[in-house]
């Protein structure tokens, strides 16, 4: 998780117009070995949480503790709609 928390999609070595060029991310999940669509929410959750917040801070900015103590706010509410998700135990 902090691995995907950590990705920029600027890479090292580009200048700054092709920085500048860089539009996002995207988050591919391959399902052809997800059998099941509680298993691919398993496998989402919260890695897109945390992509998604790391696409929208700048790098300087990110905190991975902090990101943690958030993200288990929104397992209250994963929770409420039956989403299944993996949580953070000993992270």
């Amino acid at each position: 998780l902090e691995k995907v928390y950590q990705f920029s999609p600027v890479l090292d070595g580009l200048t700054g117009s092709e920085a500048s060029s860089v539009l996002g991310g995207q988050a591919s999940l391959w399902t052809e070995y997800i059998k099941t669509p509680e298993h691919l929410e398993y496998m989402l959750m919260p890695r897109l949480l945390a992509l998604s917040e790391s696409l929208w801070t700048v790098q300087e900015a990110k905190n991975y503790r902090r990101f943690k103590g958030r993200v288990n706010k929104h397992f209250n509410y994963l929770e409420k709609k039956n989403f299944n998700y993996r949580e953070l135990k000993g992270e």
